[in-house]
């Protein structure tokens, strides 16, 4: 995780919005990462749309928080963000400390099976 961190700038989506073509075109060769070029535009092109969002809500969480239930968050997510899947989704939501269903039930669900 340290070498993609280090990679993607800190993960500060100040400096990853700003990635030009040619830092893209070298982290395409970088060995630390999945060296995906269209992944690695979406990240940069991600960190370009949450700045725009957090500006428009006057803060990232108050947009998380604008959804009323977390079906109708991910749904958004997945809209606003490229490459952003149900897992995805999850993942990103529990890290940021937002709340989620509970894994095993939404595994169930969303996977098919649970852990």
């Amino acid at each position: 995780m340290a070498r993609i961190k280090d990679a993607f700038r800190g993960f500060d989506p100040v400096k990853v919005s700003k990635l030009t073509g040619a830092e893209m075109e070298a982290l395409a060769q970088d060995t630390r990462i999945i060296r995906n070029r269209l992944k690695i535009q979406a990240i940069a092109g991600n960190a370009r749309r949450m700045l725009e969002l957090d500006k428009e809500y006057k803060g990232f969480r108050n947009y998380l928080r604008s959804k009323k239930t977390y079906d109708e968050l991910t749904a958004d997510l997945r809209k606003q963000f490229k490459f952003l899947g149900d897992m995805g989704s999850y993942h990103f939501l529990w890290v940021v400390g937002e709340k989620v269903p509970d894994w095993e039930k939404w595994a169930a669900t969303h996977m098919g099976k649970g852990r």
